[in-house]
């Protein structure tokens, strides 16, 4: 086993572990990504491996308050409560009512004001103002 440094903003607030890529909050409120970037995970819209963090440069991610990641999408929460999502969308777990990947942050389809979100391996949840919990992926069974 080997360990690979990044270079990484100091003081981050936050950090998000994927199957092959990383995301970080820093004290600015600001979205670094960095690692294999499938399916553009790292949210700067091409699909090229990164090995040191990188500002996403998005406005909508310049003021997150929660950053998390699943097998291969991220999700942050912004200040204003919107929910953003980015990377595979296969199972519709980006919650735009689409099943194509995106490398750029596309918001949640159901508008509203959430207070936390969090991922699975193929799926988004998210809790609004109202305590409500909802869920963004292809649901099928019981």
């Amino acid at each position: 086993m080997s360990f690979i440094m990044y270079s990484a903003p100091k003081e981050n607030l936050d950090l998000a572990i994927g199957q092959n890529y990383v995301a970080l909050l820093d004290r600015f409120l600001q979205v670094h990504t960095g690692g294999l970037n499938a399916y553009g995970v790292s949210g700067n819209s091409d699909n090229a491996r990164f090995t040191a963090f990188t500002n996403t440069g998005y406005s909508v991610l310049a003021n997150c308050l929660k950053i998390c990641a699943g097998k291969d999408h991220h999700a942050a929460i912004a200040s204003d409560g919107m929910i953003w999502t980015w990377g595979y969308n296969s199972y519709g777990q980006l919650g735009n009512n689409s099943t194509t990947y995106s490398s750029t942050p596309v918001s949640i389809a159901r508008p509203g004001s959430y207070v936390d979100v969090c991922v699975g391996l193929n799926f988004t949840l998210a809790i609004d103002s109202n305590g409500m919990i909802w869920t963004c992926a292809i649901v099928t069974g019981k």
